[in-house]
């Protein structure tokens, strides 16, 4: 059983406090005095899975390319599954079997691909070249017509069509640099006259429009509503409501909201009943924001990390920008190209709303196909969420908790650390300290543990609990850190293995007369 601890003489005293992993996630909002210990101030490629954190899954290559890939599609119809990258003036097909890619259409201006699926065809938009469609088979140039002089149909320009979405049977494309959108004629049609509709009209602050997005939901009596949403470069959000804009009876505009300006034109993902929406200022729930557009930063899920997406306001024209729920594992992640070549994403647990930051993924896309997640980048294409190192290479994870007095506002001097985790019993790892704000240091660097022992053979904090995979128990001393407040964790770089961290006891001693 544990020995308790004792004074070593009148005003020199042992003492220990115990933290658990800070399953409250990644937080740089709160001040570092008093931020919660259950949260942690820097949680890289790591992710809190109840009440541990543990280190995120790698990526493999899926498809290798020479050139840069910037759009990643999926296409889910039937028993047909595919997977189409935008890059070097091209669209390919992942060919997961071999490893590369497969040429199925040539000859475009920009690699930078929106799309929308309907009635099994994807359409894809990218606001230089004419719109193409995929129906299963073949990707060609989709046909869309306008009525000209005499009401006669001639073949409609799509080249300025850069996104799009899907709303009430109907195709809904955006104009690029414009307020204008164009749709469908025909409700359920899949090509043919296409009619515009100028928000210019309505648009109280100009700008342009950058996303549209169908949203259909539920209210109190149990009944789905629909309506469309298109948000503007100034962060204008009007929304629509009814199924036929070209009849006054069957349109109705639902009102026009001021939000943060969005980041990017893959800004908005569904989620659940609701929609993601990146904004300049936070992510949102568009539920949220637009029931209480005034109190924007309260209504950001995003606000333990605010402060950090502020700070990247060099970043916010940079292509990449995109929001993806991945419902396997039970994470939302927000792509953050940071720089034209490096991307780190912002992710948060589902469940909980816990924060983590990943690196060594810089992707400037995401797509999900049978369950699997995929992100492409210089490379190629890889499959994300899968194994335990990054394409061979080991996952660097790093956490650094909140600064903490230890329960006493007198000086002190650490002594040892106790480190709980679940993983190899050899595993290697660093423990740093923050003292007093200043900059962190390695406080102790490991080295291989002694072999394992079994439970009660052995002097209690001098060997593990077990071995690879089991609970294993660390006992670290460290090299001499005196200060008032101490904000301490662990780095190291995992290959082939995973690490859950369970929590650790700190060992100081205190003392009035401490300097």
């Amino acid at each position: 059983m544990r020995r308790p601890l004792r004074p070593t003489n009148k005003d020199l005293r042992r003492a220990t406090a115990s933290f658990s992993a800070p399953v409250l996630g990644w937080n740089t909002r709160d001040n570092l005095t008093g931020m919660d210990p259950r949260f942690a101030r820097v949680l890289d490629n790591m992710v809190v899975d109840g009440g541990r954190i543990r280190v995120r899954k790698g990526f493999a290559l899926a498809a290798a390319c020479d050139a840069l890939p910037e759009t990643l599609a999926a296409y889910d119809y039937g028993d047909v599954k595919k997977l189409f990258v935008g890059a070097d003036n091209k669209i390919w097909e992942a060919d997961f079997a071999s490893h590369t890619l497969i040429q199925r259409a040539e000859g475009f201006l920009s690699n930078r691909w929106n799309t929308v699926f309907y009635k099994g065809r994807l359409y894809f938009l990218n606001g230089q070249d004419p719109v193409q469609v995929f129906d299963g088979e073949t990707i060609e140039a989709a046909a869309f017509t306008q009525a000209g002089e005499n009401e006669e149909q001639t073949a409609l320009d799509t080249e300025t069509f850069f996104a799009g979405t899907l709303y009430k049977n109907r195709l809904f494309f955006l104009e690029r640099e414009s307020l204008r959108f164009w749709y469908t004629k025909d409700a359920g049609a899949v090509q043919g006259e296409m009619l515009p509709f100028d928000l210019a009209q309505i648009s109280r602050l100009g700008g342009h429009l950058v996303c549209a997005a169908g949203w259909t939901y539920s209210v109190s009596s149990g009944a789905q509503e629909s309506q469309i949403l298109f948000i503007t470069s100034e962060g204008e959000v009007l929304v629509y409501a009814g199924d036929n804009p070209s009849e006054i009876d069957a349109w109705t505009l639902r009102g026009t909201y001021k939000i943060p300006r969005p980041l990017g034109n893959k800004c908005v993902c569904a989620l659940g009943g609701d929609l993601v929406y990146l904004g300049e200022n936070g992510y949102y729930m568009l539920s949220q924001l637009l029931s209480a557009p005034a109190a924007q930063k309260t209504a950001a899920f995003s606000d333990a990390i605010n402060p950090t997406l502020a700070e990247l306001k060099s970043s916010f024209a940079n292509y990449g920008w995109t929001v993806r729920p991945f419902q396997t594992d039970g994470l939302l992640l927000v792509n953050v190209p940071e720089t034209g070549a490096q991307a780190v994403q912002h992710v948060m647990n589902l469940q909980t709303g816990a924060w983590s930051r990943f690196t060594g993924l810089n992707a400037l896309d995401w797509a999900e196909l049978n369950g699997k997640l995929y992100f492409c980048g210089t490379g190629g294409v890889f499959q994300a969420q899968t194994g335990q190192n990054d394409n061979g290479k080991s996952i660097n994870w790093r956490f650094m908790g909140a600064y903490s007095t230890l329960g006493t506002p007198y000086a002190k001097a650490l002594k040892e650390v106790v480190l709980f985790y679940q993983g190899r019993n050899e595993m290697k790892f660093d423990v740093n300290v923050s003292v007093d704000f200043k900059k962190e240091y390695t406080a102790y660097q490991s080295t291989p543990a002694a072999p394992q022992s079994q439970w009660d053979t052995s002097p209690w904090d001098e060997t593990s609990w077990a071995a690879e995979a089991a609970a294993v128990k660390k006992r670290l001393v460290l090299r001499l850190t005196q200060g008032t407040y101490f904000s301490l964790g662990a780095s190291g770089a995992l290959l082939n293995s995973e690490a859950n961290l369970l929590g650790y006891d700190v060992f100081f001693e205190q003392s009035k007369n401490l300097a």
